[in-house]
């Protein structure tokens, strides 16, 4: 089934791929704000032939971003050896290319951003009781140089 550029897509699944010195593979229900940022310089020039100050805002330097991601808590540790990386001060190493990957309803990939220089920042856990039969969730965040959409 083909989507027309058009129609809004539908969010079902996210994979996160890793990859450089750090190869892991992940599937998240959620995905926070992803946002491509750039400081604004506001340059005030006076306009001689008509004695105002026209406003202008001027692009500055890209600001880094921050992106979060939560799911089930699994067996799997990879994440957290990443994370791991970064705690141990290996933070050249822990930097990674990583993927986000949005899937339609159907499995099939709806979109794709591409993160540039990426390294997990946080890992966390919220707080559960042992009478709650809720699933444990994890969220993950990570730290970013670069974005693009490529899909």
């Amino acid at each position: 089934m083909s989507i027309r550029s058009s129609e809004p897509l539908l969010a079902f699944q996210f994979a996160v791929e890793v990859s450089g010195p750090i190869q892991l593979t992940g599937y998240f229900t959620e995905v926070g704000t992803i946002f491509d940022d750039q400081e604004l310089t506001e340059h005030l020039p006076v306009d001689h032939s008509y004695g105002k100050e026209p406003r202008q805002m001027i692009p500055g330097r890209s600001d880094p971003g921050v992106v979060s991601f939560k799911h089930g808590l699994t067996t799997g540790t990879g994440f957290w050896e990443w994370r791991d990386l970064v705690v141990r001060g290996h933070v050249v190493e822990a930097r990674c290319g990583v993927s986000v990957i949005m899937f339609s309803r159907d499995y099939e990939p709806a979109a794709r951003w591409e993160f540039s220089n990426a390294w997990p920042s946080k890992i966390s856990l919220p707080n559960y009781m042992t009478e709650n039969s809720d699933f444990v969730v994890e969220e993950m965040t990570i730290q970013y140089e670069g974005m693009v959409r490529t899909m």
